[in-house]
């Protein structure tokens, strides 16, 4: 089948492209040569936008033991998806030993990702770790419930599915329903309102 040698070549080819960025940056924390941040940010450019670069150079850097809400947010200064972040952060920490309860806190205090988007990328991270889609989910919902994330947020970022819908389905403003009152969404969705 051709399209498991081309598939196996390209991961060949990205590897070989990403190994350099990645694996470089345990050594050079290990040197002091120069601070996290430019370590971090030198392997983010050196992936040149390539997400699976990106994901292994954030990997290594938590596994060589910087913060995680500190590698997401260097990883995202430097160009990287938030959501990708904080699934390949969290993926890393939970391999090496951290509670999903610490890892999800972690990315709730990354700079400016929304709960949803930190809840869906733990998610995605505990699936990336090994743990099946059902128990991530459910781990994940039970971290943020005790960390008091609204459960509409909880249930948008762990399943993937719009918060709260607006008015006449327009979702123009996507971060707007996250922050309604209970009366208010209740106005919104009372029918024959204008």
């Amino acid at each position: 089948d051709w399209s498991s040698d081309v598939c196996s070549s390209d991961l060949g080819i990205l590897l070989a492209a990403a190994l350099p960025a990645s694996a470089s940056i345990s050594s050079e924390l290990a040197a002091g040569d120069a601070s996290a941040s430019d370590i971090i940010n030198n392997a983010m450019a050196a992936c040149g936008g390539s997400g699976s670069c990106q994901a292994l150079a954030i990997e290594d850097a938590v596994a060589a033991g910087v913060d995680i809400t500190t590698v997401i947010n260097l990883a995202i200064a430097a160009g990287a998806d938030a959501k990708a972040a904080v699934a390949a952060a969290s993926a890393a920490g939970l391999k090496a030993g951290k509670s999903v309860d610490t890892v999800l806190a972690a990315a709730l205090a990354a700079d400016g990702v929304p709960a949803e988007t930190a809840l869906g990328g733990v998610t995605a991270g505990a699936t990336a770790s090994g743990t099946s889609t059902a128990d991530a989910q459910a781990a994940v919902a039970k971290a943020a419930t005790s960390l008091k994330v609204d459960p509409q947020v909880i249930v948008a970022g762990v399943t993937g599915t719009p918060a709260a819908p607006t008015a006449g389905g327009n979702n123009s403003g996507n971060n707007a329903g996250n922050d309604r009152s209970e009366e208010h969404t209740s106005e919104l969705q009372s029918p024959g309102t204008s």
